[in-house]
């Protein structure tokens, strides 16, 4: 079964591999025609923290045999091993209509770059810790899950996981990142 959901940020976001380009010191993931995305990885292990988390606190809301249906068994917990589940997460990208409506002269204004320093006792600027950041303006993005097990409640289970998710990538406890994770039609 195939489950098609959505994630609507709210504020500028962060998804990369921390990789510098010119002055930036971090650059959004960028798909081959240079859209941002969020990995299907980065979604499935976000959505395996949730459920695990939520087991913790309820086990009624989210049962093990859903974490290890969805998600894979821990083989290893210390080493995060996880065992393959059939389930398969695709990247979540821009609408086709809006990437359609984007041209090539106004796509650098999807990003922005925020820029930081640490700040010294004296309140003056630490040497050498200015860090430039390329965020992606608030976007809504659409993804799949792909042998979605089609048991009784995993719909609901799902539906609470993504509830937990309430912000993702990088600097979230600086306000980047806030979104809205829903099942779609």
């Amino acid at each position: 079964m195939t489950i098609p959901y959505s994630i609507q940020f709210f504020t500028d976001w962060h998804t990369g591999a921390s990789l510098p380009k010119g002055q930036l010191n971090s650059t959004v993931i960028k798909d081959h025609d240079n859209f941002p995305y969020l990995p299907g990885r980065t979604m499935k292990g976000l959505l395996r923290d949730a459920a695990t988390q939520i087991h913790a606190i309820d086990p009624a809301k989210v049962t093990q045999s859903f974490i290890d249906d969805v998600f894979g068994r821990t083989e290893d917990q210390t080493r995060n091993r996880y065992d393959f589940a059939d389930t398969s997460f695709t990247n979540a990208e821009m609408g086709q209509e809006l990437r359609s409506a984007i041209t090539t002269s106004n796509k650098p204004f999807l990003y922005r770059t925020l820029a930081s320093t640490a700040i010294e006792k004296d309140g003056l600027a630490k040497d050498k810790s200015l860090r430039k950041l390329e965020v992606s303006i608030p976007l809504l993005l659409h993804g799949e899950i792909h042998g979605f097990p089609e048991k009784e409640n995993y719909h609901s289970m799902l539906a609470h996981c993504f509830k937990w998710v309430k912000f993702l990538g990088l600097n979230r406890n600086r306000g980047l990142g806030r979104c809205l994770i829903q099942l779609t039609k």
